[in-house]
């Protein structure tokens, strides 16, 4: 049951600040039907013929004051709004001083470009009010398009463009307050790479590998430009490239194979790339002592070696840690990311008292993975 005045009216939340807001144009005139909304409030109404929108939002209330012309669309206003806990009412004005922005979305040829989403946004701050103004529309059969922007706002509208099947090349600034008929944004075609993965004796890689792009250009950082990238059951894919030029590593993760990566510094679309992915080898076997008893908890670790590697390295040997595997509670191990025609060497530790000691092993310098269960056996000191 709810309790009335003993005039008649009904009691006002004293949880609430009572906000006014006032829309009005360059000459303050009020601006009728306008829409004036609080974000994650709830919260909205319409201009009166007076131009004002009464609203109680709770004080404690923070979030942003969104005003939008009749019609809807993008918020021609949005401001930032904090409300005191002890705020009983509050007052807003806007003046929606409008200036016109017009222009044309090209590819690089200067051809207009049809269906573009055309963005536009700036800013304004006035002490600790910080306003800004979007707007968005689409690009006419020519490519051209106009929208209406505050006037009265700092600096300049930053305007992109978006289509799908195109990136970004270049923007367009328009200064605030002088109406613009030649803003141009130049928008260029996504370039495609296709491609297939294939095995050592050219068979097809079975689907579901990963594949992932990384832009190198900068030899102090690598970046990832995409996320994982899965080929099809027939081993083919398709990558969209991001920026011309430049140098990309392309990565690929499959099962049963190698991980490859591949530079590329110059991409030719419409030109299928092939690569060849290594077969794994898993080997597994038991890592005995000289009594034939298992040893537990013990790291292999599986160094690949390089030969021949060229001038100014001509007769010199790398070796490069490939995997590792750690011996059970049986003393056997499992490691799966080897290479079937690589040469390697192993290397045995165990932790005795906190420390690492390396154990010497019984078997030749060198060997290849077999794909048989193999005995590696510890040599007594």
């Amino acid at each position: 049951m709810t309790s009335s005045r003993s005039d008649g009216t009904e009691p006002q939340d004293v949880t609430a600040c009572r906000l006014s807001v006032r829309v009005v144009d360059a000459c303050s005139v009020a601006v009728t039907s306008a829409s004036v909304r609080l974000t994650g409030a709830n919260l909205s109404g319409l201009t009166d013929d007076g131009g004002l929108c009464v609203i109680r939002p709770k004080r404690g209330y923070s979030g942003n004051v969104e005003v939008r012309l009749k019609g809807g669309g993008e918020a021609l206003v949005r401001e930032r709004l904090s409300i005191a806990n002890s705020c009983g009412s509050m007052d807003l004005i806007y003046h929606l001083s409008l200036q016109s922005i017009e222009g044309l979305v090209t590819d690089e040829t200067g051809l207009g470009l049809a269906s573009a989403r055309v963005a536009m946004k700036g800013f304004a701050a006035a002490g600790e009010r910080i306003i800004t103004s979007h707007a968005e529309t689409k690009t006419d059969a020519s490519g051209r398009f106009e929208l209406a922007a505050l006037a009265h706002l700092h600096g300049s509208y930053k305007l992109t463009a978006t289509l799908e099947g195109y990136r970004l090349k270049s923007w367009a600034a328009v200064p605030v307050g002088q109406p613009s008929k030649d803003a141009h944004i130049i928008l260029v075609k996504k370039r495609v790479l296709e491609g297939r993965l294939i095995g050592a004796n050219r068979e097809l890689v079975p689907g579901g590998a990963g594949i992932y792009v990384y832009d190198d250009s900068n030899a102090a950082t690598e970046s990832l430009l995409s996320g994982r990238i899965t080929a099809d059951s027939s081993g083919g894919f398709n990558l969209p490239l991001f920026e011309e030029g430049g140098t990309l590593t392309l990565s690929f993760v499959a099962p049963g194979y190698q991980r490859t990566t591949m530079k590329l510094a110059t991409l030719v679309e419409g030109r299928p790339v092939e690569l060849q992915l290594k077969a794994t080898a898993p080997v597994e076997g038991i890592f005995v002592d000289e009594a034939s008893h298992p040893i537990v908890g013990a790291r292999l670790r599986f160094l690949l070696i390089k030969k021949d590697l060229g001038s100014p390295l001509r007769g010199v040997s790398l070796e490069i840690l490939d995997g590792e595997a750690t011996t059970g509670a049986d003393g056997r191990f499992c490691c799966t990311s080897l290479s079937a025609t690589a040469t390697y060497r192993i290397t045995a530790v165990v932790k005795v008292g906190g420390e690492e000691r390396e154990l010497r092993i019984e078997r030749p310098d060198e060997f290849q993975p077999s794909g048989r269960m193999e005995t590696i056996v510890a040599r007594s000191e």
